[in-house]
């Protein structure tokens, strides 16, 4: 497995990727009603957009021919919060989970940022929260709220500190 960073040739494998973690992780936490509905392009255009810009890193994790994982990061998008920078997100492959992927990824975005950092966590996704608590990120006590078509879920504020 090796790390680089994601060009705009990867976002239809990042759409997909996407879409199969969302459907897998998010069971049971969203609506069948809006996972049943996912398509492997959903999110194509937007990654399309990003990359083309070059302004937010994405780095992926690939094997010879597929992408297994990536993460999104940069300057903080929640001033309210007044921490300098944000975990966008971070998505492994449902068969790739528990492999140190993650950890990888989630290691060297903050090895990028130089202070504080926060990522926001589904509240039901206690699989997620637990990860991000072994990383050394804590639950500030925020709580979010967040809206995707026509439900709502609460979202956790969480914080890792640099030292």
């Amino acid at each position: 497995m090796k790390l680089r960073q994601a060009t705009v040739k990867d976002a239809e494998a990042l759409s997909k990727l996407l879409t199969q973690v969302w459907k897998n992780t998010y069971q049971g936490i969203f609506p069948s009603s809006f996972l049943d509905n996912l398509t492997d392009t959903q999110w194509q255009q937007g990654f399309e957009y990003t990359l083309s810009q070059g302004t937010t890193p994405i780095i992926v994790a690939e094997t010879e021919n597929d992408l297994l994982a990536m993460i999104s990061f940069g300057q903080a998008r929640d001033p309210k919060l007044q921490i300098a920078n944000e975990i966008y997100a971070l998505n492994v492959l449902p068969n790739y989970q528990r492999q140190q992927i993650g950890k990888s990824l989630l290691h060297y975005a903050l090895k990028q940022l130089t202070s504080s950092v926060y990522l926001k966590v589904a509240d039901k996704n206690t699989n997620a929260r637990q990860f991000y608590e072994r990383q050394g990120f804590y639950n500030t006590q925020i709580a979010m709220y967040r809206t995707i078509e026509d439900f709502q879920f609460q979202e956790w504020v969480y914080r890792y500190d640099k030292r």
